[in-house]
């Protein structure tokens, strides 16, 4: 099978978003196939975007860096023939044509019959949408998103990402303009879907969804909590411990928990960082007012989110040492960060 030009989605949004409901939905699907996540388009094309030719030794460096890929050691392959198929691309290919391999190989524990489309969910990619847009033409892509709040509540219960709530909150602003910038340029390759409103109604979006990728829906895609139940020995148990709730019928019970778990000061800082883009993607912000003190506060927080943005999307141009150098800065700002604001909220609560 040649995948090339094979019909192929990407699911985009920030992590805790509803991008794996969206993926167990899909993958209920008889003729879809979304392997776990394995984010090999963002820690290999830039090592290797420019090469077109591939000789032996190229291809044997391109397979011991794909095993280092986050998670792909854990994705159940048929690695055998995954490494001698891609051994066997001497020539004119692009990376984009050896990183489709691992789909063909790929032993998931969905119950396919003859695959029509295949996905990739890895929330990161968001990052990088415009160039994954520009270099896999034939990719469509669905974007979901959730109100910001109850989207960093949970990136923050779940310690994932640094936490600090006006990163999680230019991370979500920014992500959020970057699809919105897409959308403007070729709408229909892009199907945005709020996580609140998939919850809502489910058939009518899942329908909407299977239009926009050309398959028909399929009664058991809303049934999906059933094969998860089913198979939940098999999946890793960090999926089982954060994705309680897909355990069961889609449901709104995770709607709203900002308004209970997060501090008055937490809610101002995302509604000041994500502004009147609140009320153009659907919410209403609580604040809408901030304090010059609250603004500087977070002003380093903002620049440093910025760089590393910058960092990731632009990583092809930074020499190695300076990489290291960022990787190695990045923990260092969050601790001395962490520090003060700790020490600065002990003095504030002692008066």
């Amino acid at each position: 099978m040649d995948l090339r030009n094979f019909p192929f989605f990407f699911i985009l949004g920030r992590p805790r978003s509803g991008n794996t409901l969206l993926q167990l939905i899909l993958n209920s699907h008889t003729n879809v196939l979304i392997p776990t996540e394995a984010p090999m388009y963002i820690e290999l094309r830039y090592r290797y975007q420019k090469i077109t030719k591939w000789t032996p030794k190229l291809l044997k460096h391109f397979i011991k860096d794909l095993y280092n890929v986050s998670f792909f050691k854990d994705m159940p392959l048929d690695h055998k023939h995954l490494k001698a198929e891609i051994l066997s691309m001497e020539g004119d290919y692009s990376i984009y044509d050896l990183m489709s391999i691992p789909y063909k190989h790929y032993k998931g524990i969905t119950e396919n019959d003859e695959i029509k489309i295949i996905g990739d969910k890895n929330p990161v990619y968001s990052i990088v949408a415009d160039n994954l847009f520009r270099e896999v033409p034939h990719a469509k892509f669905i974007h979901i998103y959730r109100d910001y709040r109850d989207n960093i509540e949970s990136l923050l219960r779940m310690n994932f990402e640094a936490g600090l709530p006006a990163l999680l909150a230019y991370r979500w602003k920014f992500t959020y303009r970057l699809m919105d910038q897409l959308i403007k340029k070729t709408p229909e390759r892009i199907y945005r879907i709020k996580y609140e409103s998939l919850c809502a109604e489910p058939e009518k979006y899942t329908r909407e969804i299977c239009g926009f990728l050309g398959i028909e829906f399929q009664e058991k895609m809303l049934d999906f909590h059933t094969f998860y139940l089913k198979n939940e020995k098999e999946l890793k148990e960090e999926t089982t411990k954060i994705h309680k709730n897909l355990r069961n019928p889609i449901n709104s019970s995770r709607i709203g928990l900002w308004k209970t778990r997060l501090s008055d000061r937490q809610v101002k800082i995302c509604d000041m960082v994500v502004g009147s883009l609140a009320e153009e993607a659907g919410y209403e912000r609580k604040f809408k007012k901030y304090g010059l003190a609250l603004r500087i506060s977070q002003y380093p927080i903002l620049i440093y989110g910025r760089l590393i943005f910058f960092a990731m999307r632009h990583v092809e141009y930074i020499p190695g040492f300076l990489r290291i150098f960022i990787a190695w800065g990045i923990g260092q700002f969050i601790r001395i960060y962490n520090y003060l604001s700790g020490r600065s909220k002990l003095k504030n609560e002692s008066r």
